[in-house]
């Protein structure tokens, strides 16, 4: 059986010719054959570079395992037989193994598997593996699972091919390595990885290995065929070669700087500030393997490869920075393991000028300087820009002061007027309301002399004109009360009950609405107690709140108002609550200023005569909105005479 491009190859040596299962002809290499695992009852398992897992039963037919497609994330590079009907398979820098149950394990590169196509597995007995990978290198597995990683001059494993005798032969793109019974035995028990092998390479006439499907192929019991780039290479097995092993290098003179010759022993050397230039030179007993020697070496903390020392030993080394080095130096003959010497320890003393803290000393002081400036023009540059911002906030300061002074000036020209206005109004207005009041009693006196002629019509007119006379002679009251408001020295020591006047104030207010439906709640404390103040000036204040009830707008015919009575302490408060649309947030501090209205025909002078009337009996108005819509305005009253109490 043989994998080959977009297909697979059986020879019969009956017919000698092919039989061929084509899988495609697609470009890229997407149909490629990869490995191939022939199977108990003459079936064959081939992996696919596209991933997939295809058979080939013994009817000859063809088709794809949806079984074995799922095994690994990556496509199948590698399939194997283990010796106790389990399965092993390769993917890229992973491995799995199908025992005979169903059951598998996967192994990846955080359990030791090497990076790279897993190209070659190798169950042995004891039921581990060796897994050779291009890239990686070879790695042994053992039973529980762990993973010993093998060092190999050439990491491009093609093909594994265990012996009987217990050696194994690896084909790799350098050609063929040979590991002996005793190095197998090694890895195998965990004692290291000093493998001792021999190469076969250019020089010895094997060509780079390939990765034929399949690499390598046991002719009989005495030969084995591996596949190159120039084609079969076939290698008597039972011939054990010889070691060609390098001898070690030494390190016979070292020179500092143009030329002060350096002690090596013990190997380290120190190279002084004024002495970067390090010449070492390394000898061999050449002579045993005339022209196939070579020589290479790296300073460790510097150089990433290998470098090759030149023909006559030397290696020199320049412009190195302070710190510790370590030299290395390995020999190989021909294609064979390289043999590595005892290192070099170099440590490279720094000038003052390149000591780190006192670098670092020098970057702190220079920063610290440079914060240190940039500070000071931060500092000066916002002590400008706060003493610009204080001389705007004065000016601007002390314009809204002019402007309030000018508002002020011309409120209390207003409020002068408006009181000129009201004591006219009220010294005209007491003689009509007067002669009204006088009037109505007179019409009283003559409509008890027609009572005898209609009596029904005469009853009527008498209730009008009780009315009439109950009105006149309230507003007459308030206009009295009013224009001893107005006067120094007032006087208010009535004792009021304010429950009463929130019920006058209720039976006057309904009746004075026709367009809108007012309904007014009572929630009032009965034993709320007498003040001293003058009835009348309190019946206009809870008049005024209750106006605004009836102005404020909620969208509805109907205006809905609470009115509660407290006692508070050494205080009597009543609060009227509305459910309108509540006070504007931005207005809120203007509400009880003379002519400050929010209502398109309003004067502006309701609550600023209420705050006027309550403050004069020694109380406060507030006024705010409730968390639940609408807003609530409450007078507070003394019950004694002392007047100290902090207003809210």
């Amino acid at each position: 059986w043989l994998g080959d491009i977009h297909r697979v190859r059986r020879w019969d040596p009956q017919t000698e010719r092919y039989d061929v299962w084509t899988l495609g002809n697609g470009s890229g290499g997407a149909f490629d054959v990869l490995p191939l695992l022939e199977l108990p009852g003459d079936t064959i398992l081939f992996g696919v570079a596209d991933g997939r897992v295809g058979m080939i039963d013994p009817d000859d037919r063809l088709q794809f395992s949806d079984h074995y497609g799922n095994i690994l994330d990556s496509p199948l590079w590698s399939m194997e037989l283990g010796l106790d009907a389990t399965r092993w398979f390769g993917g890229i820098g992973e491995v799995a193994h199908l025992a005979a149950d169903g059951s598998f394990r996967r192994f990846g590169q955080e359990q030791g598997i090497p990076e790279g196509q897993i190209r070659v597995i190798e169950p042995t007995s004891d039921g581990g593996a060796w897994i050779g990978s291009y890239g990686g290198g070879l790695a042994r597995m053992r039973p529980d699972g762990s993973v010993i990683a093998v060092t190999l001059r050439d990491e491009t494993v093609q093909a594994l091919a265990p012996l009987a005798s217990g050696g194994m032969w690896v084909l790799q793109n350098s050609g063929l390595t040979w590991l002996d019974q005793g190095a197998v035995s090694r890895i195998e028990q965990g004692l290291g990885s000093d493998l001792r092998a021999v190469s076969y390479g250019i020089p010895e006439g094997v060509a780079e290995g390939n990765s034929g499907r399949p690499s390598v192929v046991a002719l009989d019991s005495r030969r084995l065929a591996f596949a190159t780039v120039d084609g079969v290479v076939i290698v008597p097995s039972a011939e054990v070669p010889v070691e060609p092993r390098a001898p070690l290098p030494v390190i016979d003179r070292v020179l500092l700087g143009s030329a002060r010759e350096a002690l090596v022993f013990p190997l380290q050397v120190v190279v002084q500030p004024n002495e970067r230039f390090l010449r070492v030179h390394v000898s061999t007993p050449k002579f045993l393997f005339p022209g196939t020697l070579d020589l290479r070496y790296r300073l460790v903390g510097r150089d990433g490869n290998w470098i090759d020392v030149a023909a006559d030993g030397w290696i020199e080394m320049a412009a190195m920075d302070p710190g510790q080095y370590r030299l290395e130096i390995e020999a190989a003959v021909g294609s064979g393991q390289w043999v590595a010497t005892r290192p070099l320890e170099v440590m490279v003393v720094p000038a003052w000028t390149e000591w780190v803290w006192l670098r670092t000393l020098a970057v702190l002081a220079v920063l610290a300087l440079a914060a240190n400036f940039i500070r000071l023009r931060l500092l000066v540059s916002r002590q400008r820009e706060e003493a610009a911002r204080a001389e705007s906030l004065l000016l601007e300061r002390a314009a809204r002061q002019r402007e309030r002074h000018q508002r002020e000036l011309a409120r209390v020209g207003q409020i002068a007027t408006a009181g000129e206005l009201s004591a006219s109004l009220i010294h005209e207005l007491g003689q009509p309301l007067g002669a009204i009041v006088n009037d109505t009693a007179s019409a009283r006196v003559a409509l008890s002399r027609l009572e005898t002629e209609e009596p029904e019509q005469v009853d009527e007119l008498s209730g009008i004109l009780a009315d009439i006379a109950s009105s006149g002679q309230r507003v007459s009251r308030i206009i009295s009360d009013l224009r001893g408001f107005f006067k120094e020295g007032a006087s208010l020591a009535e004792q009021v009950q304010l429950n009463d006047v929130v019920r006058d104030a209720t039976g006057l207010a309904t009746t004075l609405r026709d367009r809108i439906s007012l309904e007014i709640e009572h929630d009032l404390d009965g034993a709320l107690p007498a003040i001293a103040g003058d009835r009348a000036l309190l019946l206009q204040v809870l008049m005024i709140l209750i106006n605004n009830v009836a102005e404020a707008d909620n969208g509805s015919q109907v205006r809905k108002a609470c009115i509660r009575s407290r006692t508070k302490g050494n205080a009597v408060s009543i609060s009227v609550a509305d459910r309108g649309p509540g006070i504007p947030k931005p207005l809120n501090g203007q509400l009880f200023e003379p002519f400050f209205t929010t209502k398109e025909r309003g004067m502006g002078m309701g609550l600023a005569i209420a705050r006027r009337i309550v403050e004069a009996h020694g109380g406060w108005v507030s006024g705010r909105n409730r968390p639940t819509g609408g807003a609530v305005f409450r007078i507070t009253i003394p019950l004694s005479d002392d007047l100290s109490r902090e207003k809210p």
